[in-house]
């Protein structure tokens, strides 16, 4: 797992991040009337498709995407290759990217960051299930803000995991608050599994979430982190396997740089 963060840059600095783009990317590049908008996405598929290169042995540019129903990203490469074996997703949120990738074939892997800020409580009604927005608001203030953002992000990289995103519903899985609230602060590896989840996205065993605070990554390179102590951030990353499922920390490393 990677993260990104993105900085000011003009638009000749960003010369070398189009390049690697297609056609489709540069079009919704443009669409941004923000430019710091239009920056973080540049540099997030930008540094998509250089870790996946990486990771194939194959130019960042030469890279084709497909996208499914619900418009998640897969590697439109040959069947029979290593791309049919990688798992990947992508998140960004106040200019900064992560991104997994899963090498070993018959996983399925989604992550989401989002900055913590002020939500409105009944939020928490209207998105939760019954008992989470309970012991949301039986948390004291202090904590229940960081706890809404960890269980979003946990829902979230769940329904990115299955491919449906949002349009999934995020009581598509449910959580115990307090065991996410307990292990919010450790550090990744540590794992823990939906309480239930509906549809056809499999048993909770079949499973394993991982929560981890971007802003604790050690950049290398330029710059001594990734994100603004001001602003704490919640991410979490999913992984679904059809058959048995490893130790989330046997798959997965945190590592950070700088763009």
């Amino acid at each position: 797992m990677w993260s990104l963060r993105s900085v000011e840059a003009s638009d000749d600095a960003l010369k070398p991040y189009l390049a690697c783009l297609d056609d489709a990317e540069h079009e919704r590049a443009a669409r941004f009337s923000a430019s710091d908008l239009r920056r973080d996405f540049v540099v997030a598929r930008a540094g998509l498709r250089v870790l996946l290169g990486d990771a194939l042995g194959r130019p960042a540019a030469d890279l084709r995407f497909t996208y499914g129903a619900r418009g998640k990203p897969e590697l439109g490469l040959e069947d029979d290759g290593p791309e049919a074996a990688i798992s990947f997703n992508l998140s960004h949120s106040n200019g900064l990217a992560a991104l997994v990738i899963c090498r070993q074939a018959g996983f399925a892997v989604g992550i989401d960051i989002e900055r913590q800020r002020t939500v409105k409580p009944e939020l928490a009604r209207r998105y939760f299930a019954a008992d989470e927005w309970v012991a949301l608001s039986k948390m004291p203030e202090g904590q229940r803000e960081a706890s809404f953002f960890n269980l979003w992000v946990a829902k979230e990289a769940c329904l990115k995991a299955s491919g449906l995103g949002v349009s999934g519903g995020l009581d598509a899985f449910s959580f115990d608050v307090g065991s996410l609230s307990a292990n919010a602060d450790r550090a990744l590896p540590c794992a823990v599994s939906p309480r239930h989840v509906h549809g056809a996205w499999g048993v909770p065993e079949q499973w394993r979430l991982a929560l981890f605070d971007p802003g604790t990554c050690e950049a290398t390179g330029a710059g001594p982190g990734v994100t603004d102590p001001a602003l704490p951030m919640s991410g979490a990353v999913a992984v679904f396997s059809g058959g048995e499922i490893p130790d989330v920390q046997t798959r997965f490393r945190l590592v950070s740089f700088s763009v």
